[in-house]
């Protein structure tokens, strides 16, 4: 919470969709704890992002696989994260979103593949506007990102 102030007995909450990593993200403020916080007792390497099928296709949800190697000396456990960035700059939206994340194990030098899902609902975008009167417009671009928990 970047901006929560009280009137009478009410906490106000200001930030819209900029509540959490999101408002960190917006304002290049560095957490003091990232998102997945926790003892590393390992490092790990993310070494590509991938759809599952070479045609990706409006409408349904969008499977990826991320591989990961444990690049460090001691057995892990590490939360794959999967993050949609949108390509407008609107100060009022996120930078990007949390879409998917799973959590893998791994030996040191061992790669692991992590499978996630995007839901397709994830992509869209809400027009009052739209054609046909749905509101929901197909993607226009999104920049998936493949992390460790927000850093600052």
């Amino acid at each position: 919470m970047l901006h929560a102030h009280q009137e009478a007995s009410d906490l106000i909450y200001a930030e819209g969709l900029l509540a959490g990593y999101r408002g960190y993200d917006r304002s290049g403020t560095k957490p003091l704890f990232r998102f997945d916080h926790g003892p590393d007792y390992t490092d790990w390497t993310y070494e590509s992002l991938a759809p599952v099928s070479e045609a990706i296709i409006a409408g349904p949800d969008l499977p990826l696989v991320v591989t990961v190697r444990n690049s460090g000396e001691g057995a892990g456990r590490e939360v794959v994260q999967v993050y949609l960035a949108e390509p407008d700059d609107n100060p009022s939206s996120p930078l990007q979103v949390l879409a998917g994340f799973t959590i893998i194990d791994a030996d040191p030098g061992e790669h692991t593949e992590a499978r996630l899902t995007v839901p397709a609902r994830s992509l869209a975008r809400f027009d009052a506007d739209c054609p046909g009167g749905s509101g929901i417009l197909g993607s226009t671009g999104f920049t998936l990102v493949g992390r460790r928990g927000t850093s600052g």
